[in-house]
């Protein structure tokens, strides 16, 4: 059948951005059997033709610039004029070169259809990853407007939705995926996105949660329910956990990126009285950093360590500054380090040994809280959204039930609609129908 691209302005977000949505008609027909001697008759029914939607919605910042690659990319929660509170504070992503030099600071909606807010009082929350493939920042929140009426992690999902907001290279930001069910009444602390519309969350409780854009919703794993930071390194998701008596970095037993229910594997055993945050993996699977919170003299800081082949080791404390937020440059001999502090700070290390000295990058104003730290999205040549294999007809018996599915490339987070007769069919907003 023939595809149309039909282009359509959305006056409705910022930076009146264009949506684009693919139509193809599906026609079903069923069959009607009756017996009539001596032959079968055949009665056909027609089934109302289907439309799949498909749409890339970003919401561009006003003043954003395009992010430069290599520099460095924070999560601030509040501006200092908020007071940072567990009602919510506006998110901000601000960019830094590596030498601490100050570029540019891109606002996420607080007030709007795709508003996305973080809590000021509560640390643990603000992780930022970027997709492995570079394009996007992706980062948790609560999709509701600032202020809410009371403690945001207190709220329970049905009344706050829990988000994931991602940030592509021109500072255009989507709120793409959410959950109404998953982290209720508790912190919605980290996600993860591997830039191909597939979002994992972390946080205070729920365990591991696949959002189920690319297939249906699931929880991966709820052994451990209160988990911390949530990151893809080398094709597989990792997670981070400060509680109960086994602490650490966990992957799962079904290697890469699950979307089902499996077990998990207990990789870096970080102590019992540990507080890991953010972590990260050399290509090589040899090398890992591991950022905690605690105070130096219970380990806290960052550390590094090995693969022997069968098992992580600590290596040393690289430096005794407490952290939360990580990302490493593993480009040159001695990786580099840059982390956000439980000071409300930005310091970089170069690792060369045990206490390598740490230099201050930035300190966080008063009234604002550093978070997350990746480095800059980087813009690929990625043409709009497209649909790269199309829903296959189906013949069914009058009655009988069947399925449709439909694959899609696009520059940005997609978001599925299907349509009968023109109209969207309720919660069906998946690739599967």
């Amino acid at each position: 059948m023939q595809t149309t691209l039909c282009p359509r302005s959305d006056t409705s977000r910022p930076g009146g951005l264009g949506k684009f949505i693919l139509l193809k008609p599906i026609m079903i027909t069923a069959s009607l059997f009756r017996s009539v001697a001596p032959r079968r008759k055949f009665i056909s029914a027609v089934i109302p033709a289907l439309v799949a939607v498909l749409s890339c919605v970003l919401s561009a910042a006003a003043s954003a610039a395009t992010f430069t690659p290599g520099n460095l990319a924070v999560l601030r929660a509040g501006d200092g004029v908020q007071t940072l509170d567990n009602t919510g504070n506006t998110i901000f992503i601000d960019e830094y070169t590596v030498g601490g030099t100050f570029v540019q600071s891109i606002a996420v909606p607080d007030n709007a259809t795709n508003a996305l807010l973080i809590s000021g009082s509560a640390g643990s929350e603000g992780a930022l990853m970027r997709s492995p493939d570079g394009r996007l920042l992706c980062f948790s929140g609560y999709a509701t407007n600032r202020p809410f009426a009371s403690s945001l992690s207190a709220s329970t999902a049905p009344v706050v939705s829990r988000g994931a907001g991602v940030m592509d290279a021109a500072g255009n930001f989507a709120l793409a995926a959410t959950s109404a069910s998953q982290f209720s009444a508790n912190n919605i602390r980290s996600v993860a996105t591997d830039g191909t519309n597939n979002f994992w969350g972390a946080g205070g409780t729920s365990g591991t949660y696949y959002f189920g854009y690319g297939t249906i919703a699931a929880t991966l794993q709820s052994s451990l329910l209160n988990t911390r930071v949530i990151n893809i390194f080398n094709g597989s998701l990792y997670f981070s956990t400060g509680s109960g008596t086994v602490r650490g970095i966990y992957g799962f037993t079904n290697a890469g990126l699950p979307t089902l229910a499996t077990g998990t594997n207990h990789l870096i055993n970080t102590g019992g009285t540990s507080s890991p945050y953010g972590f990260a993996i050399n290509a090589a699977a040899t090398v890992a950093y591991v950022v905690d919170d605690g105070a130096p003299a219970a380990g806290g800081g960052m550390q590094r360590w090995t693969n022997s082949g069968t098992v992580w080791v600590l290596a040393y404390t690289v430096a005794t500054n407490s952290s939360r937020g990580l990302v490493v440059d593993w480009s040159g001999a001695n990786p580099i380090l840059y982390a956000t502090t439980a000071t409300n700070s930005l310091v970089v290390v170069t690792d060369t040994g045990a206490g390598s000295a740490a230099t201050l990058l930035i300190s966080g104003a008063t009234g604002t809280a550093l978070r997350g730290v990746a480095f800059a999205p980087v813009s690929a040549a990625v043409s709009g959204p497209s649909i790269t294999a199309q829903p296959v007809d189906a013949t069914v018996d009058c009655q009988g039930t069947t399925n449709f599915s439909v694959t899609a490339t696009g520059g940005a987070s997609l978001a599925y609609q299907w349509r009968r007769n023109g109209s969207a069919i309720p919660d069906a907003t998946n690739a599967s129908l």
